[in-house]
């Protein structure tokens, strides 16, 4: 049975909503076992598609997806389980904002006071 035929019947056997079993048609696509048989997709074939992805989330993605799509098969249940990564901001202190409002041409009143007050919130809560 390829892939295709049986992520179709589990997709669509699952309450999962469109959006979700867009994703995951998607993914499976992408991660290039949508033409291969159910007996060669594993694990290691997975991690080497996956590890060339650049970016985090789209590497935790991948690996949740084939975790819930062969689940009921047992297949790719050692993928990890990736962490989110913080983000970093880099906010600008409240003095160089009002130097930066005072320069300006506009004077926007109170919304700058408010704009200065949320990033001086932001600084708090990211310290």
């Amino acid at each position: 049975m390829l892939v295709s035929e049986y992520a179709t019947e589990v997709i669509n056997t699952r309450p999962y909503k469109y959006q979700t079993r867009q994703t995951f048609f998607k993914d499976l696509k992408r991660l290039g076992i949508w033409e291969l048989e159910i007996e060669q997709v594993n694990s290691a074939l997975i991690r080497d598609v996956v590890e060339k992805l650049t970016t985090q989330s789209t590497r935790k993605r991948l690996y949740i997806t084939a975790r819930s799509i062969f689940k009921d098969l047992g297949v790719c249940q050692d993928l990890p389980n990736l962490e989110a990564e913080g983000k970093i901001y880099d906010i600008p202190t409240q003095e160089n904002l009002e130097w930066l409002i005072d320069k300006s041409k506009i004077k926007p009143g109170v919304i700058s006071i408010r704009v200065i007050q949320s990033v001086a919130k932001l600084r708090f809560m990211s310290k």
